[in-house]
């Protein structure tokens, strides 16, 4: 219908219009709406003007990544977060951080419909696979990715979470991958 195509347009426009003066502001407090933006489901034009601001509003978005990972209700954003900091110019070990956290509130959360359980498991994945191809040789996602042994997840996860823990490749990842492998 010929309405119905105008106002998506009309909305489009908008939603283009408010993401370019929010990268114009130059402010952390733009990096979130825009992200959201990206991820609303809008056409490819404003997902690529949003993704081209993302990179503009502010030059180390970790904090507010951690931020959404940590405090969103949302397990798409969560998702979106975690997703954004693996493809960003971050440093590595701001990654690590972000996937961090990410591991840290799959495990703590309790999902009570299907898509919600996905929406975890994909959170869970994301940030192991994060933290293989990182390869940043910190302790602190050790307990983490340990609860992923323990926790009932789908064999794959626990692959994955094996790996990520022989990534990480300190003492006390060997100590717990043998602990687990003596399980």
């Amino acid at each position: 219908n010929l309405y119905e195509r105008q106002e998506r347009g009309d909305n489009e426009a908008i939603a283009i219009g408010a993401i370019n003066a929010l990268e114009r502001f130059n402010d952390s407090v733009g990096y979130r709406p825009v992200l959201m933006a990206k991820e609303a489901g809008y056409s490819d034009r404003v997902t690529k003007t949003a993704e081209k601001a993302l990179k503009n509003i502010i030059k180390d978005p970790t904090t507010i990544l951690i931020d959404i990972v940590k405090n969103d209700t949302s397990y798409k954003s969560k998702l979106s977060a975690l997703k954004e900091a693996e493809k960003s110019d971050l440093l590595p070990e701001d990654k690590f951080e972000v996937a961090v956290e990410g591991l840290n509130q799959a495990n703590g959360s309790d999902a009570t419909f299907p898509e919600q359980k996905a929406d975890l498991r994909n959170i869970r994945l994301t940030a192991l696979n994060m933290i293989i191809n990182l390869k940043v040789q910190d302790s602190k996602a050790v307990p983490f990715i340990e609860q992923v042994f323990y926790m009932g997840t789908a064999e794959d996860e626990k692959l994955k979470a094996i790996n990520a823990i022989k990534a990480i490749a300190t003492d006390k990842a060997a100590e717990k991958l043998t602990e687990f492998l003596k399980y």
